[in-house]
């Protein structure tokens, strides 16, 4: 069984931590990625920040998939079909690197890149924090 890795990641326009599979020795491979992509898990916290990045860019009108955090896992509504109920993507544990024990959810989307995108061009925690967006939300819980 694969032992996983914390990453950074890059994917649509968006920066994020998360964990891998593959040993950082071990070259990319169809067998080991998704034609080329990575294929991250994500724990709890690491889902919530990229539903939070999510969030913001539906707020400022980019058209993605809806990401809802839930008790048993991530809910996804898919933008080309809002009137289906979503799919849920449910946690489960991985044993990482380390030998510790953490809950992850799997990611529907096979667009992930390793490392960060250009500063100009991506967004993140960080950005997010410093947003407008995120004042306003702040102030209103």
């Amino acid at each position: 069984m694969a032992k996983f890795r914390k990453v950074q990641l890059h994917c649509g326009g968006t920066d994020f931590w998360g964990y891998i599979g593959r040993d950082p020795e071990e070259p990319r491979t169809r067998n080991n990625t998704w034609n080329g992509w990575e294929c991250p898990v994500m724990t709890r916290e690491q889902a919530k920040d990229f539903i939070e990045l999510q969030d913001w860019r539906l707020f400022e009108g980019d058209c993605l998939d809806k990401w809802e955090l839930e008790k048993e896992g991530v809910r996804i509504h898919y933008e080309d079909a809002p009137e289906l109920e979503g799919d849920l993507f449910p946690f489960y544990e991985v044993e990482t690197i380390d030998g510790e024990t953490i809950e992850v959810v799997g990611t529907p989307c096979y667009t992930f890149e390793l490392g960060w995108g250009l500063p100009t061009e991506t967004w993140n925690m960080d950005t997010l924090k410093a947003s407008p967006y995120w004042a306003e939300k702040m102030k209103h819980g």
